[in-house]
């Protein structure tokens, strides 16, 4: 029967849970992880209250392990009795060649591994893709599922439903409907068969697994998502599930690692307005920010942005901090160093290092993309007038791994993009959030980028100006003001079996105060306390840099005595900076993968409820 109008148009959404495969991490000598991850997922399930929860295939390591099956459907039970669960074959549970006999075992394990459902006003179609990749031993079977669903299709056809929905263990393809057969996907011809009749009904939305990562491809109207796992990863992506909202007939799929799972699900239909920190009216340290609370406070620095946003796999971009708008080559800027761990590729630091000197404009970009960045500014500055004979010039570069909602292997930013960053620097305003080498970068679990705050010491300490900028790719538990946002929002390193303490830190610091080399060094070092106020776990992996300079041409140059303000400066501001990246990011979405802003609503709420101080903006 045709669903209700009043079903049709009502917001709802679902669950995709794939791979939970009992045995894996062990090779089937245990399962205690899978049980952990399982049994927090369903719990998840529980408090959200989805339509209905499929699981796309691989229940289980070892198709004939009892105790597999038993914890799978143990777990399983556990899901609230109101929340209908759909369980898919997958190659493990029935073989990567299926037989008239595992086929037989598997149905009486789980029940049909092809049938059909209803929700709402959507019609859902679950197949055993099993007998798509290999059905040389059970050829009568993989015909009888494919007429079974032509007829399954038009049914619904006639009934008047739109919304169907395909899932099936293996994809039928990952990311384009040509590519070549491999293991991860079905061969050929049937995939072409199937899509043609998928076409021919109008289906528009298919939900695979299988790959242990999440893959985004596209045929036309019709949409291929694969899921990462519940269980082991087997690439970057956490494990985690898939949840996907249907509003006004309108599909959105978001990918959540179990670490970063929503407290509800929200269907508004408009994004929440960004701000600053302080412009919802906390207030960051004791020392008051410049007019711009900005790193373009430091008078004579500007900086530009490129973003670069291409189709459903590209976001990254460049940035460009330029001390002055003169020649830097003939008009070098006393500048340091400091790593605080040297996870990354900040090309150009070892002069700096050695000399004490900054040459060029600071970079930032995509790891991939810093040869490329560092080429195009070797560009820009022999065609700089006066640089005619100059035959040796250190570029510097540094940059985050945007690899995750970025196609980072194509390095996608060039000569175009680097100098219209660095022509395109200003003084002023700055930016911030999900642009330049912010677009693609991920902080805390939720979307990062490019923050930038100042700090203004009183007179009787010189009255000099410290700004920040920095591009957030790190993870950690987000503390704010000293409230604990991260563990109130479910978002946090080492919650469950997710690793969310991945990522790289750049952090630019700029001053007007005379210091020489070695004290912007101590200046840069002080930044990583401002980072660690944030709850920045300093991952293994974590890239933290942070390059210091002065715009003072003072010979003059203050003595150690004279810096503990300036430390408290840089602390303030590096910690403002990065809350700043995440207040103003937008929700960003792109190779199957969407990373959510930061909830400001509800961080408001947790600030207040730790007695943080908010003003009325």
């Amino acid at each position: 029967m045709l669903a209700p109008l009043a079903a049709q148009s009502q917001a709802w959404f679902f669950i995709q849970m794939s791979d939970p495969q009992f045995g894996m991490y062990s090779e089937n000598r245990g399962f205690e992880q899978e049980t952990a991850n399982f049994e927090f997922a369903i719990a998840t399930a529980n408090r959200l209250k989805p339509a209905f929860v499929v699981v796309t295939g691989d229940l289980v390591n070892k198709a004939a392990d009892a105790a597999q099956i038993a914890e799978y459907k143990r777990i399983a039970a556990k899901l609230d009795r109101s929340i209908p669960l759909y369980s898919v074959p997958g190659n493990h549970d029935e073989g990567n060649e299926p037989t008239p006999e595992s086929l037989a075992a598997y149905r009486e394990k789980f029940g049909p591994d092809y049938y059909t459902f209803r929700s709402h006003a959507m019609a859902g179609f679950v197949l055993d893709g099993n007998l798509l990749k290999s059905p040389q031993h059970v050829p009568d079977e993989a015909q009888k599922q494919e007429q079974w669903l032509r007829q399954e299709l038009e049914k619904a056809k006639r009934e008047g439903i739109k919304q169907l929905v395909v899932f099936l263990h293996q994809p039928l393809f990952l990311e384009d409907p040509g590519e070549t057969e491999q293991y991860f996907n079905i061969p050929l011809d049937a995939r072409r068969r199937y899509l043609a009749l998928l076409h021919e009904y109008g289906v528009e939305h298919v939900y695979a697994g299988h790959y242990h990562r999440n893959a985004y491809g596209r045929d036309g109207p019709l949409e291929i998502v694969t899921t990462g796992p519940v269980s082991k990863p087997g690439g970057n992506d956490p494990s985690g599930f898939r949840i996907v909202t249907v509003k006004d007939g309108k599909f959105e799929s978001h990918y959540y690692g179990l670490g970063y799972m929503p407290p509800a699900v929200d269907f508004k239909s408009e994004p929440e307005p960004r701000a600053t920190l302080r412009e919802l009216g906390v207030g960051v340290g004791i020392l008051p920010p410049g007019p711009l609370n900005a790193i373009t406070d430091v008078a004579g620095v500007s900086v530009g942005h490129t973003t670069v946003v291409r189709g459903d796999d590209v976001r990254t971009g460049v940035t460009a901090i330029l001390p002055h708008a003169g020649n830097l080559f003939q008009q070098k800027v006393r500048g340091a160093v400091f790593i605080g761990n040297a996870f990354g590729k900040l090309a150009g630091s070892t002069q700096v290092e050695e000399l004490g000197e900054i040459e060029t404009p600071v970079l930032l970009t995509s790891t991939l993309n810093v040869p490329r960045v560092a080429d195009a500014l070797l560009d820009y500055m022999l065609a700089f007038p006066g640089n005619e004979r100059v035959q040796s010039i250190n570029p510097l570069v540094g940059e985050t791994n945007d690899g995750y909602l970025n196609d980072i292997r194509g390095r996608h930013v060039g000569r175009e993009e680097v100098l219209a960053a660095i022509r395109g620097a200003k003084s002023g305003a700055v930016e911030q959030g999900a642009v330049g080498a912010g677009a693609g970068t991920v902080a805390f679990g939720f979307k990062g980028g490019i923050g930038t705050s100042s700090r203004k010491l009183p007179a009787k300490f010189g009255g000099y100006t410290v700004g920040v900028l920095v591009q957030t790719n790190f993870g950690g538990i987000l503390t704010i003001a000293g409230a604990p946002v991260g563990r109130e929002l479910g978002h946090y390193y080492m919650r469950g079996e997710l690793d969310t303490g991945k990522g790289s830190c750049m952090i630019v610091v700029a001053t007007d105060a005379p210091l020489d080399a070695r004290n912007l060094k101590r200046l840069a070092a002080r930044t990583m306390l401002g980072l660690g106020r944030t709850g920045s776990s300093g991952s293994n992996g974590s890239g933290d840099y942070a390059i210091a300079f002065s715009t003072s041409r003072s010979n003059d140059v203050l003595t150690n005595d004279a810096m503990s303000p300036l430390f408290l400066a840089v602390i303030e501001a590096t910690e403002e900076a990065v809350y700043n990246s995440l207040f103003m990011a937008m929700t960003t979405t792109a190779r199957g993968h969407t990373v959510e802003a930061l909830p400001i609503g509800r961080t408001m709420e947790i600030l207040r409820k730790y007695g943080v101080a908010v003003k009325q903006p």
